[in-house]
């Protein structure tokens, strides 16, 4: 389904209105980025202005979205798995919070 928009008051110099599609993102607005249906129990990748971004659902149900990368060595999340409210990542195991921290490095012992 596609959407059409009607400026009731054209701009009057049309080569000074700003083309949409090469605006950067506005951070103050949501952008819808996957139908609610489509975020399961798994990482969900998808893509914003060319930013890959991972949506997954905590254990309430909500859906959280944080960058795709893992801080270790930038493998994608979306990959890995969903554990309680954090993701692993698929090739060290590290686990990641919806604020993308870094919570539990599996082969570190507990002070270090």
């Amino acid at each position: 389904m596609t959407t059409s928009i009607h400026l009731s008051n054209p701009p009057v110099n049309a080569a000074q209105t700003t083309d949409v599609r090469r605006a950067p993102p506005n951070l103050n607005h949501w952008y819808g980025v996957a139908a609610s249906g489509a975020v399961g129990s798994g990482p969900l990748g998808v893509e914003l202005w060319q930013r890959p971004i991972v949506l997954y659902r905590n254990p309430q149900g909500q859906i959280q979205a944080i960058e795709d990368r893992c801080p270790h060595r930038n493998v994608r999340l979306s990959h890995g798995q969903v554990e309680g409210d954090r993701l692993i990542c698929a090739y060290h195991g590290w686990e990641i919070d919806s604020r993308g921290r870094c919570t539990h490095v599996p082969y570190l012992g507990e002070r270090q």
